[in-house]
């Protein structure tokens, strides 16, 4: 499931290439699994990296955003 889509303003803090978007897909597990079975490919203008999350604070975000639930209220 597709949780964000950004424009990258030039380069990515300590990366000197350069960048136009990054995307964040929520996956399951099984599927990560299956694409670090797959081995890497090469491509010369974009990567995929698989994350696990400590905590899914970005994902969480973007969907209270859609939701309009974010930010929450104040207490």
């Amino acid at each position: 499931m597709a949780i964000g889509r950004f424009d990258i303003e030039d380069v990515i803090v300590g990366d000197d290439r350069r960048w136009a978007e990054a995307r964040w897909d929520l996956i399951t597990p099984a599927t990560a699994d299956e694409l670090v079975d797959r081995g890497a490919t090469s491509a010369d203008d974009r990567y995929a990296l698989i994350l696990d999350p400590g905590l899914d604070l970005v994902a969480q975000s973007l969907r209270d955003d859609r939701a309009g639930t974010f930010p929450a209220p104040s207490a």
